[in-house]
């Protein structure tokens, strides 16, 4: 892909897309980010070469340090005048809309390409909560400060860690977590499961990028196929979830990868996988 942002810079390595998010001097994250990141998602939703999406921070020691605290403020003193000018008359039907982060993150979760969020520094807030709608989080043994902080600023978690982060690690811990505005370290969040692997800093990159080639190597409708089911049967009932399984294993089971695969397999032989 060959789209120039201001936010953004992506560098392609056979199948992976790596996204590098830079934002200096502060490393937030802010509304034009999040619209560039929108529309690199749109147009990778076209795409089919690439089967995996990498999002690190361009700077070595931060991901994203938060999003971006001033427009936070803005929006707080605009509401408090709506308040007390009265003009808050639409207010619920405006809640009832998703802010744009809100559909990044489910952007994400929906892409074909399998999504990874290489925690090479600090992610709080806005930050970590991008981390949580990717399909993996890969963290650099160095990070101290990741996780949930907006309580002590007087806000909750409004880009979906509320509702993410306990499905990721359990009720309790997002809890402790959410409701005391813990910043843990890497170890805290390998241990509490919050993420899938950790890296030597000086070796991560490689490390991020090792891993993601090797998903990027495998069958990629299967790949995808697999994703959308744990993704969808998670809020569903049993009876639901298997339909759901159903559908997509029937998707995959009459592709050309599917069966040229199990043919070689029975033969000893070898498949490329073609994407068909």
């Amino acid at each position: 892909m060959n789209k120039q942002y201001k936010y953004l810079t992506l560098t392609q390595d056979e199948r992976v897309l790596i996204c590098s998010i830079a934002n200096p001097p502060t490393n937030t994250l802010n509304s034009e980010g999040v619209l560039e990141l929108l529309d690199l998602c749109s147009n990778l939703q076209e795409e089919k070469y690439v089967r995996v999406l990498v999002l690190i921070g361009a700077d070595p020691e931060i991901f994203i340090r938060h999003y971006e605290v001033g427009e936070l403020s803005k929006r707080a003193n605009r509401k408090k005048k709506d308040i007390s000018s009265n003009s808050n008359k639409n207010d619920t039907e405006k809640t009832k809309r998703l802010n744009n982060l809100h559909l990044l993150c489910l952007q994400l979760e929906s892409l074909n390409a399998i999504t990874i969020a290489a925690i090479n520094g600090n992610a709080a807030g806005g930050g970590c909560e991008l981390t949580l709608a990717c399909d993996f989080r890969l963290i650099s043994n160095s990070v101290s400060n990741y996780g949930l902080p907006e309580t002590t600023i007087g806000i909750i978690p409004g880009a979906g860690g509320t509702i993410r982060l306990p499905k990721i690690v359990g009720l309790p811990t997002a809890m402790d977590m959410i409701l005391h505005a813990k910043l843990i370290t890497t170890e805290e969040a390998m241990d509490i499961g919050m993420v899938h692997r950790v890296f030597e800093k000086d070796l991560f990159m490689s490390s991020v990028l090792e891993f993601s080639h090797d998903i990027a190597n495998r069958a990629p409708l299967a790949v995808t196929a697999a994703k959308h089911s744990l993704h969808s049967g998670l809020g569903l009932n049993i009876k639901s979830a298997l339909a759901s399984e159903q559908k997509y294993f029937s998707q995959v089971i009459s592709t050309k990868d599917a069966a040229g695969s199990m043919k070689a397999m029975l033969y000893g032989e070898q498949w490329e996988w073609c994407g068909e």
